[in-house]
């Protein structure tokens, strides 16, 4: 369970807090103020369980999608580019900077080629370790062969 913080409700109040098991969807008209709402909620929760969505007129589906490394994947999907090294607050910078182009309430983003290698990333290590357990509950079990070898 995570706890994200949510504006006040009327200006002078103090923040408020949402416990969510997952996600949090908004939906409104044009102009309602989806977007600024989702920019306070992405900059005021800097735990990195946060994680917005830009809503997509146009889905781009890339013809292929490099693997990587999970974290990686996930360093670029959250921040819009991975360093080894960085820190948090670089991140942070090169998120609105880079990643929202400095234009975080209007910058479309294409996110699918990232989500697609983030979930492959997360399967490779999922199996993995799903491998090395399997092999130290049944000493001298072996798994299949790998065709990557």
């Amino acid at each position: 369970m995570h706890t994200i913080k949510l504006p006040p409700k009327r200006s002078g109040q103090s923040e408020e807090t949402w416990d969510s098991a997952k996600s949090l969807v908004v939906t409104g008209a044009n102009g309602a103020g989806k977007s600024r709402f989702g920019v306070w909620i992405e900059d005021h929760n800097s735990s990195g369980d946060v994680h917005r969505i830009s809503a997509q007129r146009a889905l781009n589906l890339p013809d292929l999608v490099n693997p990587m490394p999970l974290e990686s994947a996930q360093r670029s999907l959250h921040y819009g580019r991975y360093e080894a090294g960085w820190s948090e607050s670089t991140y942070r910078q090169n998120k609105f900077s880079r990643r929202w182009g400095g234009q975080p309430f209007t910058r479309m983003l294409s996110d699918y080629e990232l989500v697609v290698s983030a979930l492959f990333a997360d399967e490779v290590r999922r199996n993995r370790d799903y491998t090395v357990a399997a092999q130290t509950a049944l000493p001298g079990t072996q798994p299949p062969e790998c065709k990557l070898v």
